[in-house]
């Protein structure tokens, strides 16, 4: 199993966060797009992924915190 941290983008953001269910995105934080790309990004996905754990991991929801799938059927 992967972390499940999911990004969600747009042409000038991403959106960092997880699948709590099929259809329901748990938006943890948001940054700008330009932040994350080039030879020398600003921001490293790692750190995003490290950042959506820590977040899933500290808010109180029923277990399962996240769901596992493919993303036609997550969506």
């Amino acid at each position: 199993m992967g972390t499940e941290a999911w990004e969600m983008k747009t042409a000038d953001l991403r959106l960092f966060g997880w699948m709590y269910r099929p259809r329901v995105f748990i938006a943890s934080f948001l940054g700008y797009a330009d932040d994350y790309k080039g030879l020398k990004p600003k921001r490293h996905y790692s750190d995003a992924v490290q950042r959506v754990m820590t977040s899933r991991n500290s808010v109180d929801l029923d277990l399962p915190k996240f769901t596992s799938g493919e993303y036609d059927a997550l969506v």
